[in-house]
């Protein structure tokens, strides 16, 4: 396998893209009750601390897309890395909990930016198997760096105090500005078919956003309000929301989500697969958390080294992956992770008090299933030799882990919640949950089926020689 010339520094640019941006959500949680005392805040203040990151994140990933191919990969990936900057520099400044939750805002916003851009960047960069193993590096280093989060959150919190957490986000940007300006080639913007750079969907942008704020925030809190009058009217926005959007899609000239995209099954069939796993994944880590923490009475800092072998086995796994696939075929692999993923998460949730070796014995199989499932689905969607829409492919795929993400803990947290008004200890509450996660990922192989097209045509992906 041949790198480009400069391929190993632009990969850690994009890697440190994508870890700063996994991090800065999953590093927060463990300071969550550091920061009602410092502010003085409710549950409900601290919840939106958390959620409007994933709202603006998953709201705007595929106008972020969007922007990557108009605006060019270099000026879109350095955007990203000073709307970072400038967003957590507020949030450690902030003296207000209002502040700190527009701050919040801001950096979910950059965070759509960023990403697709970082993934963007790969597929422009590398070439068939090369390309194929460093996006496997790129996801790998995602799944780490979503596990690493919380040891790394409890550790700079008990060392530097909650404004530390924002700090690091600002000086993993700094450090991917200056790789984005230095390694990065400059490249030029997507162009129309006359040469021209297509205009900006503005109504493709109002009703994405609409569409996907909405969706995540039903999501998110229907489970604490159940059928509120807000949850439903959010409800009816997002299917309404939706609907335009694809109607507006397929009659513009110039649109942002260009729906030919799905007419190829991988695409169809990535996306879903990357939505259940993300469902699996984040809803386990987040219920886990809560195990670790309440049922068990670790500190966060022990419980964010018990959730580190999920992501750390996963970066390993991920740089093989490719390999296997080859070997297997990319369906197959993709469906073996699932199957280990779901066997990894039973063994989690069947440890019972103080069992961290039964814990981590099933943290690590899980790794290994996160490993194979999550990158090839990736490289299912934004793999080819058609570059022509590789930033939107990149927001398709990471739309698809950031709804997942924001279901996952809204879905599983229901079901702990569900579980404990039953009178089941708050141990017995979150195994439950945890196990749940088997459920959604029971649904990937006959949603493939379905959504499989022999007749569809599909770019071509140099993995799995036998799909």
């Amino acid at each position: 396998m041949i790198w480009p010339p400069r391929g190993r520094l632009i990969l850690v640019v994009c890697a440190v893209a994508i870890f700063q941006t996994v991090t800065a959500i999953t590093a927060l949680h463990v300071a969550v009750p550091t920061l009602a005392e410092a502010f003085d805040a409710d549950t409900r203040a601290l919840q939106w601390i958390v959620d409007v990151y994933a709202i603006a994140f998953g709201g705007l990933l595929l106008t972020g897309g969007t922007v990557g191919d108009r605006l060019g990969r270099r000026t879109t990936l350095a955007a990203g890395f000073v709307a970072t900057i400038a967003a957590s520099l507020v949030a450690m400044t902030a003296t207000s909990i209002a502040v700190l939750i527009a701050a919040r805002l801001a950096a979910g916003a950059a965070a759509a930016v960023l990403l697709p851009a970082s993934l963007a960047v790969l597929t422009d960069t590398f070439e068939g198997p090369s390309r194929a193993r460093a996006i496997a590096i790129w996801s790998g280093i995602a799944g780490g760096g979503g596990a690493a989060g919380p040891a790394l959150g409890g550790w700079v919190l008990d060392l530097a105090g909650w404004e530390a957490i924002f700090a690091v986000s600002a000086l993993l940007s700094a450090l991917g500005l200056v790789g984005a300006f230095t390694v990065v080639p400059g490249g030029r913007p997507q162009t129309a078919p006359d040469g021209r750079a297509g205009p900006i969907d503005r109504w493709g942008v109002v009703w994405s956003m609409t569409a996907i704020a909405a969706t995540l925030f039903t999501v998110i809190e229907a489970p604490a309000l159940g059928p509120d009058p807000l949850v439903v009217g959010a409800a009816a926005l997002a299917v309404v929301a939706a609907v335009l959007f694809v109607r507006h899609e397929g009659r513009t000239d110039h649109p942002m989500l260009p729906l030919e995209v799905f007419a190829w099954s991988r695409v169809r069939i990535g996306a879903v697969t990357l939505l259940l796993a993300a469902i699996g994944f984040n809803g386990v880590v987040f219920i886990a958390s809560l195990m670790l923490q309440d049922g068990w009475g670790y500190s966060a800092t022990a419980t964010g080294m018990l959730l580190l072998p999920i992501g750390a086995v996963e970066l390993v796994v991920s740089m093989s992956a490719v390999s296997v696939a080859d070997r297997l075929g990319l369906t197959r692999t993709v469906r073996l992770g699932l199957a280990l993923m779901a066997a990894g998460y039973l063994l989690m949730a069947g440890a019972g008090a103080g069992g961290w070796l039964v814990f981590l014995a099933g943290a690590a199989v899980a790794g290994v299933g996160n490993g194979f499932a999550i990158p090839l689905s990736v490289e299912r969607i934004v793999g080819g030799d058609d570059s022509r829409f590789a930033g939107v492919r990149a927001s398709i795929s990471q739309t698809s882990i950031e709804l997942g993400a924001s279901a996952g803990v809204a879905m599983l947290g229901a079901v702990q919640r569900v579980a404990a008004e039953r009178d089941l200890s708050v141990l017995a509450a979150n195994q439950v949950a945890i196990a749940s996660a088997v459920l959604f990922l029971a649904l990937a192989v006959p949603l493939e089926r379905l959504l499989r097209s022999p007749g569809a045509s599909a770019p071509r992906v140099p993995v799995g020689t036998r799909s």
